[in-house]
């Protein structure tokens, strides 16, 4: 009889989220208007293009662009400050990143090549969040706590004892062969 048991991977394990290889990085002018960033304005602004990661452990998250072949980190953003990332007002391609260096930060706009790619980009960042909510709710639950119970209906589905099912399924005898032709497909 298999036993059932828990996993616990710890804070130290890192997962990877997302993986996209191919992300510009632009220098972005400073914030002029209280409605948000523009990416028309980042032309000719082009830093860097490599990699972006979106990395979870434990509580952190974190972005992390880098050059896939030397794997040398252009920057880092943690996913842990309310304005780590923000979307622009004018495409649904680029992003603005605060990446942090020691105690200094800046802000950087990055943009991906297809919308398939910023959906993923999304898709990681709410599931970052996601993983954090839990460890914080696993954190402040007492150890010795039983698990949460499982709410039902109270109607009971089961069968009687030696009670059956039936399932007639009529039958037609031989299947039908389609005459398709010559050509297969006509329109």
């Amino acid at each position: 009889m298999a036993e059932d048991f828990e996993i616990n991977l710890g804070a130290d394990f890192e997962r990877q989220l997302v993986s996209i290889d191919e992300v510009s990085a632009y220098k972005i002018p400073a914030l002029k208007q209280a409605d948000g960033y523009r990416s028309q304005s980042w032309e000719g602004n082009h830093l860097w293009m490599g990699r972006l990661r979106v990395l979870a452990s434990g509580k952190n998250a974190k972005i992390v662009l880098d050059d896939p072949k030397t794997m040398n980190v252009f920057a880092e953003c943690p996913l842990d400050h309310p304005n780590a990332v923000e979307r622009v007002i004018d495409s649904s391609r680029y992003f603005v990143l605060r990446v942090v260096n020691g105690t200094r930060h800046a802000f950087i706009g990055i943009g991906f090549r297809d919308r398939n790619q910023s959906f993923n980009f999304n898709v990681s960042i709410q599931e970052s969040q996601k993983i954090r909510k839990d460890f914080e709710e696993r954190q402040n639950q007492p150890q010795d706590a039983p698990p949460p119970e499982i709410k039902c209906s109270g109607t009971d589905y089961s069968l009687a004892p030696g009670q059956k099912i039936t399932i007639n399924i009529p039958t037609t005898g031989t299947r039908k062969k389609r005459d398709v032709g010559n050509s297969g497909l006509k329109l």
